[in-house]
This record gives C-alpha cells, sequence and structure tokens, in this order.
C-alpha cells in the first residue's frame, strides 16, 4: 500500500506541475480541467491513505474531517477556475470558491483540535497572524472593495487553522510538525493569492509560487492521515 500512495503522491505533484504550466499559457476549459484533475489527485491520496491502516475511533475521525477538508479544497479549486469560464460571475465565484476554503478550513481546526496542544499557544499565534495579515494588506495595499469583510472572516480562519497546526507541533510528534508546515505553506499561499486577487502590479512568479504552495500544502495534510 505504501508503494500505492507514494506513487500518486507523485502522480499529484505531476499533474500541479502541469496546472501550474497550463494556467500561464492554456485557455479557460484547459485551466479548469488540469486544476479539476491536480485537485482530484490531492483527495485521491488522503483516499488512499486512510485506507492503508485499520481506522481506530481516534483515527477514524481525523480522517474524516481531513477528508472533508480536501473535498472542500477541490470544491474550491473548481469554483474559482470557473471565474474565467464566466467571467461575468466572476464575484459569484470567488465567493463560492472562498466560502468552500473556509468551510474546508473549518475540518481541519475541527481536525487539528483533536491533536495534542501546547496549551493555549495557539491562541496567542492565531492573533499574532491574523494581525501580520491585516499589516500585509496595508503594505501591499490591497483594495479589497466589497470583499473586505469575507476576506477577512476568511484570514481569521486560516489564522486560528495556523495557529493549531503550530500548538501540534510544539506539542511535539512528527505528525504535529507535517501540519504545522502545511499550515504556513496553505497561509503564504493564500497571502500570495490575496496579492494576485487585489493588489497590483502582479509579478508573474506569484502564479507559481500560489499554487506550487497550496498544492505542496494539500498533499501534506493528505499524508498526516496516514501518519495519524
Amino acid at each position: 500500500m505504501a508503494f500505492v500512495i507514494w506513487l500518486f503522491v507523485v502522480v499529484a505533484a505531476l499533474a500541479a506541475a502541469l496546472f501550474i504550466r497550463v494556467a500561464y499559457i492554456g485557455r479557460a476549459f484547459s485551466k479548469l480541467s488540469t486544476k479539476a484533475l491536480a485537485s482530484f489527485c490531492f483527495l485521491l491520496v488522503g483516499i488512499l491513505c486512510a485506507c492503508a491502516q485499520p481506522l481506530g475511533p481516534g483515527r477514524n475521525a481525523y480522517a474524516v474531517l481531513m477528508l472533508l477538508g480536501l473535498f472542500c479544497g477541490l470544491a474550491g479549486d473548481i469554483a474559482l477556475a470557473y471565474q474565467e469560464v464566466f467571467p461575468r460571475r466572476k464575484e459569484k465565484y470567488f465567493l463560492v470558491g472562498l466560502s468552500a476554503f473556509l468551510l474546508g478550513h473549518l475540518f481541519y481546526i475541527s481536525a487539528f483540535a483533536c491533536q495534542p496542544q501546547a496549551g493555549a499557544l495557539w491562541l496567542g499565534l492565531a492573533v499574532l497572524l491574523f494581525l501580520a495579515l491585516l499589516c500585509a494588506q496595508v503594505f501591499f495595499k490591497l483594495e479589497l472593495g466589497r470583499m473586505r469583510l469575507p476576506v477577512y472572516v476568511y484570514a481569521g480562519v486560516i489564522s486560528v487553522m495556523v495557529g493549531l497546526a503550530c500548538g501540534a507541533a510544539v506539542a511535539g510528534g512528527a505528525l504535529g510538525w507535517l501540519v504545522c508546515i502545511a499550515g504556513w505553506l496553505f497561509a503564504f499561499s493564500d497571502g500570495v493569492l490575496a496579492i494576485l486577487y487585489f493588489g497590483r502590479p502582479k509579478a508573474r512568479w506569484l502564479t507559481a509560487a500560489n499554487l506550487g504552495s497550496y498544492y505542496l500544502a494539500q498533499l501534506l495534510l493528505a499524508l498526516t492521515i496516514w501518519l495519524r
């Protein structure tokens, strides 16, 4: 089973690389199809990891929550890709995608909350990260407009997710550190995405940075199901 999991990790990495390439040169439908493929791959890796070992009471809950989070990531990715397919409904699909990711982070938060935590350290880290994101908005001169409230709510949720991930890492264990790395990659990816959506000017390398860190984060989170 381990061979199959690592094989599909490689497949997922190649699918993500293909989409990153298409994101620069492809048309709307090619971007949608390759993005859906890349995102389905990290969900498939999560499913394989859940099937790799017998599930106990604690591991069963963790696996279900993580798979739900990965599925929400897939749904959010498809919704965001539809923005280019139907540009007149761009704001609608952005909100749908943002909502899907927010729900996914709530599933991740529930899963991480079940991990051993280093006291209330996670809460302090979450507050610091949220304040850092607010400062980054000013520094990069992001123009959020009507999206200000949804983006702030999302930033608060992801800050809690990263805080819990860090708390799990400090509490000890390889699983905690893997969760922590994935959480920070997610935060970095979403920060770059905010610059791409609401900032100017936009450097070409930002797209690769956003997508590369995002798919790596989702793959690492999928693998934590195997380690749980």
